[in-house]
């Protein structure tokens, strides 16, 4: 095994691997407070109409910026591979 393979293996495969076992962790956390938020609102019959669609709206945004962050870091990744690339 090269260096660079090693360097490869080392830190962008773990460093990935741990980041992809974070973000699986804490979009399964996120989807089952939407699910528990979602039950409790379901049963409140004082957040209707304009209120709700306000939590549903802050839950999507939700939803999009963690899929932002998880595009970015990607993007991050693949051009830490390439500057490895060159080593």
């Amino acid at each position: 095994m090269t260096a660079k393979e090693i360097i490869k293996e080392t830190i962008i495969d773990t460093g990935k691997t741990a980041y992809n076992l974070s973000f699986d962790v804490l979009n399964a956390v996120q989807d089952q407070g939407e699910k528990t938020l979602n039950a409790v609102l379901d049963r409140t019959t004082w957040i209707n109409g304009d209120n709700r669609k306000a939590v549903d709206t802050w839950i999507e945004s939700v939803k999009n910026s963690q899929n932002n962050v998880k595009t970015v870091l990607d993007e991050n990744f693949k051009t830490f591979e390439r500057l490895l690339g060159g080593l």
